[in-house]
C-alpha cells in the first residue's frame, strides 16, 4: 500500500455557523487552506483549518477540488 500520498480531510458538523452547516477540516501546517483561498475566495473559511459550508452555499466543484487537493498533497509536493 502507498503511503505519503495525501493529507487527511474529517468533517465536523458547525450547528454555531447556523443549521445544516458543516465543516471540512484540513492540516494547518500544510497551507492548504492558504491554497484553497486563492483558488475560491467565495468559499466560508474557519481560520488556515477548514472550509465551512452550509445548504445554501455548497459548491460541489470547488469542494471537490479541494479535497482532491489534500488528498493528493504529497504527491504534488514531490514533483
Amino acid at each position: 500500500m502507498a503511503r505519503r500520498i495525501g493529507s487527511s480531510v474529517r468533517l465536523a458538523v458547525r450547528p454555531a455557523a447556523g443549521p445544516g452547516h458543516v465543516a471540512l477540516l484540513f492540516i494547518c501546517h500544510t497551507g492548504l487552506v492558504a491554497e484553497f483561498r486563492v483558488l475560491y475566495p467565495g468559499l466560508i473559511y474557519e481560520g488556515q483549518r477548514a472550509i465551512v459550508a452550509g445548504p445554501a452555499d455548497l459548491n460541489s466543484e470547488a469542494l471537490h477540488h479541494c479535497i482532491t487537493m489534500a488528498l493528493t498533497y504529497f504527491l504534488r509536493r514531490r514533483v
